[in-house]
Parts: C-alpha cells; structure tokens; sequence
C-alpha cells in the first residue's frame, strides 16, 4: 500500500538522523550536515511492470538510475523504489553507505517492517528510544584519542606497521590507478553446513565464524599463490565499548572500523592446528581493531610505519531470514534480483582482492571481486574453489571432532 509505506518511510526519516545527512565541500573540507524533519528527505518511486516483456530487465535498469542519481550535496541519500510485477511486489532501499553499515540496515529493516505492520493495523506507530547520536560517538571519540587507554596499543600497532610481507603474485602487472574492480567470483555453502559453521564448530576449540572463513581464505591463497603470509585490510562494526555510558546499539551511520591483519598460516599444515594459530592471533588485536584508526587519524602523533594490505576481508554477519530478523515474522522478505551495480565502475579499491560474506535465509555466501586487469578469470575461479573446498574441510573436521 503506497500510502502506508510513505508514512513508514517518513517516520523512518524523522527517527533517524543519519538519513536526512548531507555532505557538502567548503573551503577544502568536507562538512556532515544533519538536515532538518520540515521538510521531505528521501525519494520514493513506484513503477508498475505486471504487463513488461521484460520486467527484472527493466527492474535492474531504474535501479541503477536510481543508485547513480544520489548526489552528496544536495541528497536525499535514500531512495526507495517500488516495483509492482506478477508474482507480488518488490521494494528496494537505496541509502548511499556514508550514512549506513551492516548493523544499520539490520536496525533500519526491523524498524520498517515494525512500522509497516502496525500502520496498517490502524494503530499509532512508536519506535524504540534513539541511542546517543552518531555526532556525540564522533566527538566523544576525539576525546578518546587524547587518553591514555589509546596510548596501550600503539606499540602493537606501529610494530604490525614495520613488518615486511612478500605481495601476492598478480597474473598482469598494472598501475594502481587504472584498476577497476570489474569482476567477481562467489561461492555458498547449504543450509546444513552453514548451521554446523554457526554452531557445532567452535565447541572444540571455542572459535569464531571469522576465525573459520579466515584460516580457509589463508589457506586457499597457500595453495593457489604460493604465500602464507599475507596482509588483510579486515572491517569491523566498530561499535566497541570503548567510552564509558555511551550506548549506539540503535544509531544508525557508518561506524565501520579498517585495521591491518596478518594472516599467517605458516605455523602447520595441518588445518586445525592453523585455525587455531588464526584465532589467537585476532584475539591478539585490541579492542577488535578500532584503536589503529583513531591512532591514525586522529591523535596528534600518529602512527609510524605503515603496511599496506592487498587483500580486504569483511564478514557483514547473519541478516536472518527475513527484513525483521530471524525468528520473527515479518511482512518483507529477502529477494535476489538484481537492481543494478551499487558502486560506480571508477571507484577503485586500493586493494587487489576483496573477499566479503554474509549470511542470509540460513545460508553463507562468500564472494571475492578482483580486476580482469590484475588477473585472469580462471586464476580467481580457482582460488574461489580452493576457499570453498578448504572451508568445507574445516568444518566437517570440526564437526566430528565434537561427536
């Protein structure tokens, strides 16, 4: 209903900040402008392809105009289109990522599903309490990075930073500003293996989803480059507890945390005992990472030294089965068509591979995007297929190893 969806995409907006920002250029620098509820701050378009020949086709076609079309400084920068085709509807939320994570959408989702739900019941509408603003975390945390709770991890950091590892072999040699990351391999694991990844397998040795999918991805680039070395630019949440009574866990923006990571699968060839060397190398990282940012680019000093990773590694975690999260019922679901490219083709990456995974209706999925300028097709399906074999192994290890 078009209707109840404007209201719920209103009140989406007037709830949460970080959905009305703009950014605009002054004088050298980039400003976050926090815009007012008076007035309309998002698009919502409705496209009706029940009688198109080709529906997805056209589908994938406004989607891009729309992703293309957002434009920092003026905004809105989200956009919601609804699509009417035979078999039902489909909505799709387009919300450019300064403004929102993983998290965010999970937060975002649950709360339009909840509105939706109760407008069209005829009830009065309420969402859980805002959390301290996404200005305050970024004001508390200039703060943080003068204190000397901060200072305890620079020399982890700046050790890490002189560190010197051997560069993955790339199939053609090219100049980094030329790469465009313009393909991509994936692979995805059942519904019955991904249950025994989130479960039974980390009772033998108290592991992690990240600890498994690493030391497969660290062993996969062992047998297809030759390397057991090798340095991840790894993301987090970044909503860590770090400053005393502050509380995000429903502030919707981008919190993402990027640290360098070793990934070392030198130790032992056998996959257990490499799984184990990961794990307690992440738990070596303080405070999951976010100190090495603010150590940067925030405190006064600095960092000295700097790795340069090569490989970007981001695990987005369990979207559930449903917009409201898992367990729940909830009017919208996940769909998997495609509503055209999310990232514009001259954005780069200063990284050679891109690995990303989330979990989504039981089930994981793991991609890795790379350039055809860097490397050949073939060379990525192969490491692609290593990752899923090694992955598997783990896991069907792990899992006998608990009987």
């Amino acid at each position: 209903d078009r209707n109840i969806l404007e209201k719920s995409i209103e009140e989406l907006t007037r709830h949460h900040d970080a959905l009305r920002m703009v950014y605009k250029r002054r004088e050298g620098n980039w400003e976050q402008i926090n815009l007012d509820t008076k007035s309309k701050r998002y698009t919502l378009d409705f496209y009706d392809l029940r009688d198109a020949d080709n529906a997805l086709e056209k589908m994938a076609e406004l989607g891009e105009v729309l992703q293309s079309s957002i434009k920092l400084s003026e905004g809105p920068l989200l956009r919601v289109v609804h699509f009417r085709l035979k078999d039902g509807d489909r909505l799709g939320l387009i919300i450019h990522h300064l403004v929102v994570d993983g998290v965010s959408w999970r937060i975002l989702l649950e709360d339009l599903s909840g509105l939706y739900t109760t407008y069209k019941a005829g009830k009065k509408a309420s969402l859980p309490l805002k959390t301290d603003s996404f200005q305050s975390w970024a004001l508390l945390q200039k703060e943080y990075a003068k204190g000397r709770k901060l200072q305890k991890e620079r020399n982890y950091w700046e050790e890490l930073c002189h560190l010197k590892i051997e560069g993955l072999p790339q199939d053609k040699e090219v100049k980094q500003d030329e790469v465009i990351m313009d393909s991509s391999e994936s692979f995805g694991l059942d519904k019955y293996t991904t249950e025994l990844l989130q479960t039974r397998v980390h009772r033998v040795y108290n592991t992690a989803i990240n600890d498994v999918l690493l030391t497969g991805l660290g062993l996969a680039i062992k047998e297809v480059f030759s390397r057991e070395m090798s340095v991840l630019k790894m993301e987090g949440h970044g909503r860590e507890d770090i400053l005393a009574g502050v509380d995000i866990s429903r502030t919707v923006g981008w919190f993402t945390t990027v640290y360098p990571f070793v990934l070392d699968v030198s130790k032992s060839s056998i996959e257990v005992e490499s799984l184990i060397g990961v794990k307690e190398a992440l738990r070596k990282v303080p405070k999951k990472g976010i100190g090495y940012g603010i150590l940067k680019h925030s405190s006064q000093e600095g960092l000295e030294g700097e790795i340069i990773p090569e490989i970007s590694f981001n695990y987005l975690g369990d979207f559930g089965s449903s917009a409201a999260g898992s367990g729940e019922n909830s009017l919208f679901e996940y769909t998997s068509e495609y509503i055209g490219e999310g990232t514009a083709k001259e954005n780069g990456k200063n990284v050679i591979l891109d690995v990303s995974g989330m979990l989504v209706m039981g089930e994981l999925s793991m991609s890795i995007r790379y350039s055809k300028s860097r490397y050949d097709s073939k060379t990525i399906q192969k490491l692609v297929k290593s990752y899923e074999k090694t992955l598997k192994s783990i896991i069907k290890e792990l899992s006998k190893s608990n009987n």
